[in-house]
């Protein structure tokens, strides 16, 4: 096989402690690389088509079962083993550390057996960060908190159906988040199953089907991960963490989401102060707008494409001149 063709399949290594990775690529010019991070009880393997759809159009993706997820999973005891908001955001550094080459962060196992084959090739692309869900919030966290000598090669940021609250249906009850805080700190192993309603993922009853089907979805946090990501989620909401102006930003939510709040995002987005950013409304869709039915998923892959490629040929976020994008409606697409 040679090198083009090894190039062209969707490569998967295991580290030896924390993830799994999948790198999309294809024989096109690449013009950008994206490092997505999969939301709770997911995996970068349950995407469908949306990364070949962005690798189609030059956009190297680059995904990683986060610790704790997916086949990073070796014991019952590894699920949803996340660790704390610190382990998670040094996850995301050891990572992005393979594809910044010029930066000198510490890099775990699954960084080092992948920056051979990526960061040379691809090197000198703009590279955006996105997640969906959790993963949203987590890569939000990161445009806040992270690394500011790698943040500064971040071109932007994408947030699909982030978590910054839960909707009224779902939501649960203050006492018991509380309580579950408490919890964490006594006994932060201890795991603690959240079942995802496998209706609400898509309006495609064989996403949904896949879903409840898929073993690596187990729907377990431990309790210190929980308070973690509820926590992230606390300090984005409030203001305590918020992004930097100068970043470039897109956020996508449907408005029957009930996995994740799309007024919640709405509001975040409008008090975030990036003067580069975009929300785009998906009327009718839900929660994974990346597996949405008929031509919708293609209208979703298209959107985060467009919005990557436009931005390919700014120098650093800091130098984006566009317009703040105001929110656009998405109709839902007749199944």
């Amino acid at each position: 096989m040679t090198t083009e063709e090894k190039n062209d399949k969707a490569a998967e290594r295991r580290d030896d402690k924390t993830t799994v990775t999948r790198d999309e690529k294809k024989r096109v010019k690449r013009l950008a690389k994206l490092i997505f991070l999969h939301g709770f009880s997911d995996h970068c393997n349950a995407y469908y088509t949306f990364f070949p759809s962005l690798a189609a159009r030059g956009i190297e993706v680059f995904a990683f079962d986060q610790r704790g997820w997916g086949r990073s999973v070796r014991t019952p005891s590894d699920r949803g083993a996340s660790g704390p908001t610190s382990q998670v955001l040094a996850d995301l550094r050891s990572i992005l550390s393979s594809h910044i080459p010029s930066t000198t962060a510490s890099t775990s196992t699954a960084a080092t057996s992948t920056s051979s084959s990526n960061s040379n090739s691809s090197s000198n692309v703009p590279i955006f960060l996105m997640g969906h869900s959790m993963g949203a919030g987590e890569i939000l966290s990161y445009a806040a908190r992270g690394d500011a000598q790698q943040k500064e090669h971040i071109r932007g940021y994408l947030a699909e159906a982030p978590l910054f609250a839960f909707p009224r249906e779902t939501e649960p009850w203050k006492l018991t988040v509380a309580a579950g805080r408490l919890m964490s700190k006594m006994t932060p192993g201890k795991q603690l199953v959240r079942k995802l309603e496998p209706a609400l993922m898509s309006r495609d009853p064989v996403v949904c089907s896949n879903f409840a089907k898929d073993p690596l979805c187990h729907d377990t946090g431990t309790l210190e991960g929980l308070a973690g990501m509820l926590q992230r989620t606390a300090d984005l909401r409030s203001g305590r963490w918020s992004v930097p102006a100068g970043i470039s930003l897109w956020v996508g939510h449907g408005t029957e989401d009930k996995v994740t709040s799309f007024e919640a995002a709405q509001a975040w987005v409008q008090s975030a102060q990036a003067v580069d950013k975009t929300f785009r409304v998906y009327r009718g869709w839900y929660h994974k707008l990346h597996a949405e039915p008929g031509e919708d998923h293609k209208i979703f892959a298209k959107d985060v494409a467009d919005w990557i490629l436009a931005r390919c040929n700014t120098r650093s976020p800091r130098d984006s001149v566009d317009q703040v994008a105001p929110p656009i409606d998405i109709p839902t697409a007749k199944l």
